[in-house]
């Protein structure tokens, strides 16, 4: 489950019909905007692109920082 404010991008093995926003989507980082508990989908804000776009949280996963 994520909450607002967390980064996170589009899971590579997803089944998603990828159109030409979602294929510049998947390269890109997003911040979840709001979180629809009732239906299990997530609001994200990708910056890159200056739009957003609805996912279910099967179709996201975390931003994980390596050093």
């Amino acid at each position: 489950m994520y909450e607002v404010g967390d980064l996170v991008i589009i899971k590579r093995n997803n089944k998603i019909n990828y159109t030409d926003l979602l294929k510049r989507a998947s390269n890109s980082v997003g911040i979840v905007l709001e979180s629809l508990v009732s239906s299990g989908m997530y609001l994200v804000h990708f910056p890159e692109l200056e739009t957003d776009l609805y996912f279910y949280s099967e179709e996201l996963e975390p931003l994980v920082h390596t050093i």
